[in-house]
C-alpha cells in the first residue's frame, strides 16, 4: 500500500478582517487620542492589559488565541469606542475616595 498525498489547494477567502495584533491596535488608539495623554511604550501597553484585559475579553474586544507564543488580538471595530469610554469615564469622587483610603 502506498501513501497518497493530497496536492489540492483549498481557496480560502478571508472574511474576518477586523481582528489585529493588540499592540498595534493599542498604538493606533494612542495616536488617534492625544487628548488622553498616554505614551506609546511597552510598559504602558503591559499596564493597560493588566488593568483592563479581563474586561476587554469579557466584552469580546480582546482575545488570546491558543498557543504559548500567540499574541493577543483586538477587534479594531469595537476597540476605539470601548477603550475611550473605559479610560475617560472615571468618576472624580471615586478617585478622591481611593486616595483618602490609601493615605489613612
Amino acid at each position: 500500500m502506498g501513501v497518497e498525498t493530497l496536492n489540492e489547494s483549498v481557496p480560502l477567502v478571508r472574511t474576518v478582517t477586523n481582528w489585529h495584533n493588540a499592540r498595534l491596535v493599542f498604538s493606533a488608539f494612542i495616536s488617534a487620542h492625544p487628548e488622553l495623554g498616554l505614551r506609546d511604550t511597552p510598559i504602558t501597553f503591559r499596564n493597560f492589559c493588566y488593568r483592563h484585559g479581563a474586561y476587554l475579553r469579557s466584552q469580546d474586544v480582546m482575545r488570546k488565541p491558543y498557543g504559548l507564543r500567540s499574541v493577543a488580538i483586538c477587534d479594531a471595530d469595537k476597540f476605539d469606542q470601548v477603550v475611550f469610554d473605559l479610560l475617560s469615564r472615571r468618576e472624580f469622587d471615586d478617585a478622591i475616595e481611593s486616595t483618602e483610603k490609601n493615605c489613612n
